[in-house]
């Protein structure tokens, strides 16, 4: 089912069996942002989980992104090992719990319209024409 919705998209799913805790790709994914680095090193992650069905909460996988990216992994992993992102992602949650965002993706559209799960374009379209 999940390939059948996300063949349009070119997105392949694996067959995986394991629930990663994602806390450490996650702060990656904030260095890798900082780095401009955080589009491509997303779409790696997501192929690595998704496709691959690799562990995303193992700093080898992490790493393993990380340098198709060219990211520093000395730097990378002192930020992690710093909790150098706490504060961010603490405000980021509140954030999200303000929305009252419970599942991904959602997109939050002009601070009042809120899109909830993978939906059609045409859906965006129609909500972005309300807004705009």
């Amino acid at each position: 089912m999940l390939n059948i919705s996300g063949h349009p998209y070119g997105i392949q799913f694996g067959d995986f069996t394991k629930l990663s805790n994602s806390n450490l790709a996650i702060q990656a994914s904030e260095y890798a942002r900082d780095m401009e680095k955080y589009h491509e090193f997303h779409e790696l992650m997501f192929k690595a989980y998704f496709t691959d069905c690799k562990d995303i909460g193992s700093m080898d996988v992490i790493d393993e992104v990380a340098l198709k990216c060219n990211l520093n992994l000395q730097e990378l992993h002192k930020r992690i090992e710093e909790k150098y992102y706490k504060e961010r992602l603490k405000s980021i949650k509140i954030e999200a719990e303000n929305y009252k965002i419970n599942s991904i993706p959602t997109f939050i559209i002009n601070g009042e319209k809120k899109i909830v799960g993978a939906v059609s374009m045409d859906e965006f379209e129609r909500v972005l024409k309300d807004v705009f």
